[in-house]
């Protein structure tokens, strides 16, 4: 049986994205195992389990393979993040202030080795390093419109300033899980919709923390 060239060219190009995909998976395994000063053509192609020479098929050099591996990073969490907000329920109550910061921790925690890879070299001074800054810069982005979308702009202050300080109290919050600091992921949680909650009432000037209190108080007995 004859191919028709259009089928003749499916085969390579599916066996080109397959061969892709492992030298981006191994960079991703080598980067964590060994962190960037670790990363050479050999190893990586050692742990995808191809030739070293086929590595610069995919691309031109070190710092193309950690542009792509980097953004790879960046999209996979964002994106995560972003579709599940836009199935959580709408509001800017106490609940679905607690609701946001579960999705948020919990898309982080659903890829521990991206997240890993993140909070590790997010602020080394590398390529990869300035780039994993973007995501935090596009977190702080992403939840300025939430927050824009709830009506905070009238209520808080300065909802930029209030917004780093959320993404970071975040973060934090993801890694103390990550890394076994804090044990109840929950609770963790609680305090963190309750600080927030609190904060944005100092950048307003009204004072909220007790009503956070007490609805921790109301967790803490449920339970």
């Amino acid at each position: 049986m004859i191919l028709s060239p259009s089928v003749r060219k499916k085969k390579p190009t599916r066996d080109k994205e397959r061969s892709r995909r492992k030298f981006i998976d191994a960079t991703i395994e080598v980067l964590r195992q060994q962190g960037p000063s670790g990363l050479t053509t050999g190893r990586i192609a050692k742990a995808a389990g191809l030739s070293q020479p086929s590595f610069y098929v995919h691309f031109t050099d070190m710092d193309d393979a950690l542009r792509v591996v980097s953004e790879e990073v960046v999209t996979g969490i964002r994106s995560a993040i972003q579709d599940a907000r836009q199935k959580a329920a709408p509001g800017a109550d106490a609940d679905a202030v607690r609701n946001g910061y579960a999705v948020a921790v919990n898309e982080f925690l659903a890829q521990p080795d991206l997240t890993e890879l993140f909070l590790r070299h997010k602020n080394d001074s590398t390529a990869f390093g300035e780039r994993l800054r973007e995501l935090v810069q596009a977190f702080h982005q992403d939840l300025l419109a939430d927050l824009e979308k709830m009506g905070m702009r009238g209520v808080v202050g300065d909802l930029e300033l209030y917004a780093h300080f959320v993404v970071g109290m975040t973060l934090m919050v993801v890694e103390g899980v990550l890394l076994g600091r804090l044990e109840d992921k929950e609770q963790a949680i609680d305090a963190l919709a309750a600080a927030s909650v609190s904060m944005s009432g100092a950048f307003s000037g009204t004072n909220t923390t007790p009503s956070s209190s007490a609805r921790l108080r109301r967790r803490e007995q449920s339970r």
